[in-house]
């Protein structure tokens, strides 16, 4: 009987135990995917508030292309104070999103993206000195541009997208 009885303990322990480890598995597969959904969303997030501030920067460097460029048109589209000032407001916009949604995601995503998005700050200072009204426009969206590379790639690092 006292055989029996060990049976039955040895069997239950190892039931609860399995069970016990099967739950934990469970909870720690839940949470890394959980984190994982959240790096996600905030990459996908930053890249698009960044090209939501790349397209005005777009529509002021087309309408600052020289006529010398030979892909210019003929002659340089003027924008409407309206349109200017539309693109203005998108671009502030879109610019404040970047930040925010760097600094609400930092807890999830790179450090290396804060740096990436100073770098862009940096540089859009930068392009903002600039000597001309082109030099300016071209220096911007080269440096939205960079930030947008750099952004996507460290993205695919830290989410191990792409690996085999």
């Amino acid at each position: 009987m006292d055989s029996e009885l060990v049976k039955v303990l040895i069997q239950s322990a190892i039931a609860v135990g399995g069970a016990f480890l099967a739950a934990n598995l469970a909870v720690t597969r839940f949470r890394k995917e959980k984190w994982w959904e959240h790096k996600a969303a905030i990459y996908s997030d930053l890249i698009g508030a960044l090209h939501e501030m790349k397209w005005p920067a777009v529509g002021f460097f087309d309408c600052a292309m020289s006529p010398s460029d030979p892909t210019a048109p003929a002659e340089p589209t003027k924008l409407s104070d309206e349109e200017s000032k539309r693109l203005l407001t998108q671009y502030d916009e879109a610019r404040q999103s970047v930040r925010q949604i760097a600094e609400r995601g930092s807890f999830y995503i790179s450090i290396e993206v804060l740096k990436e998005i100073d770098k862009l700050d940096q540089a859009l200072a930068a392009a903002a000195r600039a000597d001309s009204y082109e030099e300016a426009c071209s220096g911007e969206l080269a440096a939205i541009n960079s930030c947008i590379s750099s952004v996507k790639e460290i993205g695919r690092r830290d989410l191990e997208v792409g690996k085999a």
